[in-house]
């Protein structure tokens, strides 16, 4: 078996469910204001593991919208 060992990655984590991926490859997410505005980030994801993403992009605390998903049938 082959075993791939990657660096370490730190900064925001964010849940993976809040990243959109658009058509061109890039990833943003949706930040909100303190009056609840949301504007489009481009952000890079660094790494992700159990549903959370390590990203570049955004500022620990920054607020994020998390993306619902369609439940499964």
């Amino acid at each position: 078996a082959d075993v791939m060992v990657s660096a370490p990655v730190t900064g925001p984590g964010v849940p993976v469910a809040a990243i959109t991926t658009k058509p061109d490859g890039s990833t943003v997410v949706l930040v909100a204001d303190a009056g609840q505005e949301r504007t489009e980030r481009p952000v890079t994801v660094l790494g992700s593991q159990d549903g959370i993403a390590v990203v570049e992009g955004l500022s620990v605390g920054e607020r994020v919208q998390v993306i619902a998903q369609p439940p499964q049938r």
